[in-house]
């Protein structure tokens, strides 16, 4: 990837974490288990569907997209692909 696409890349998924991390403390969430386990079981999630989005856009798988933002993003974009997966069934 070439350097300024790169630098592009990481402030986007800096730019997520921190809109994560801002919602979880105005929700009054003290843990990122807390934050996980409320965020997991919403419909919409707009920091996943941010990471599918930020995959695409530079054609980087969406498991190292996910593992970039952090451990637990992995399950919440699987969430999302297979919600839209049953949904088109």
């Amino acid at each position: 990837m070439e350097e300024n696409l790169l630098k592009d890349y990481l402030a986007e998924i800096k730019a997520l974490q921190v809109a994560d991390y801002e919602r979880a403390l105005e929700n009054d969430f003290k843990t990122k288990k807390d934050w996980y386990n409320f965020i997991i079981k919403r419909e919409i999630d707009e920091i996943a569907n941010a990471i599918i989005s930020l995959s695409s856009r530079y054609n980087i798988p969406l498991e190292r997209v996910a593992n970039d933002f952090d451990s637990s993003m992995i399950m919440r974009v699987g969430k999302i692909i297979q919600n839209n997966t049953k949904t088109r069934k």
